[in-house]
């Protein structure tokens, strides 16, 4: 007679639970922390690979590709032309359209702060950086890593 085991007893369940549980963990520090837990963990990032970051956002600039992949990161978008682009590269997200967060790290072509996407927004000062508002609820904050990187939150 074969009988089937519980899904509980099989390996893949147990794979799958443990690769949940990390996920959510993250995900509750970021949510927890709101954009401070989103700034701390793209800042690392950054900084555990600043050699990958710095030479994808040099080819984007200057050809409009790049064939490297980063750690962690979901999308690479520039964003405006010259020395006021920007190379942003969005690590996170949450939400469903039209509301959602961002979050990344991003390259500053001129070193100046910039809106998410490099949108032509006025920047104030924040406690930790610099703060926009838009249209609506939409807002956002960047903060300086180093050099002419930055990282961002942005809520839409």
């Amino acid at each position: 007679m074969n009988e089937r085991r519980p899904v509980y007893r099989r390996a893949w369940f147990w794979l799958a639970a443990a690769a949940a549980l990390v996920i959510s963990l993250l995900l509750v520090l970021v949510w927890a922390n709101g954009p401070d837990g989103a700034y701390t963990l793209d800042a690392r990032r950054f900084m555990q690979s600043r050699e990958l970051f710095e030479r994808a956002a040099a080819e984007l600039l200057a050809s409009g590709e790049t064939e490297i992949e980063l750690p962690g990161v979901k999308d690479i978008r520039v964003w405006g032309e010259g020395g006021e682009a920007v190379v942003e590269f969005t690590t996170g997200g949450f939400g469903l359209a039209p509301s959602g967060t961002y979050h990344g790290v991003y390259y500053s072509a001129d070193g100046e702060p910039a809106a998410f996407q490099n949108t032509d927004v006025p920047l104030g000062p924040s406690r930790d950086g610099w703060i926009w508002h838009g249209r609506g609820d939409n807002y956002g904050e960047t903060r300086h890593i180093s050099g002419s990187w930055y990282t961002f939150y942005a809520s839409f």
